[in-house]
């Protein structure tokens, strides 16, 4: 997980850093409503999914299994998916 860890007044504190790529990266505006697969916590601008405990061979799409793969390698367990953010030349875009 990538993560750092701060001091603030004595106490450590865990920082999590969460990539946010665009929500061309998803299949569909509506792919988050039906699964049942993982976590997802739905906003107005996109999506916060939790990636870590997916397992690729268990009901998971395979577009979802790519940025699976890709959050993996750069060691990330959240990806948040938002209207706004740029794209990510390494992962495929879907037009919808």
């Amino acid at each position: 997980m990538t993560q750092h860890t701060f001091t603030t007044k004595g106490s450590p504190v865990q920082i999590l850093s969460i990539p946010v790529i665009s929500t061309v990266h998803q299949i569909a505006h509506d792919c988050w409503e039906k699964q049942e697969t993982f976590s997802t916590i739905n906003t107005t601008t996109g999506t916060l999914v939790l990636l870590s405990f997916i397992d690729p061979e268990d009901k998971v799409p395979g577009w979802l299994c790519t940025i699976y793969a890709w959050a993996k390698a750069n060691d990330y367990e959240w990806v948040w998916f938002d209207a706004d953010a740029d794209k990510i030349k390494e992962l495929p875009t879907y037009e919808w």
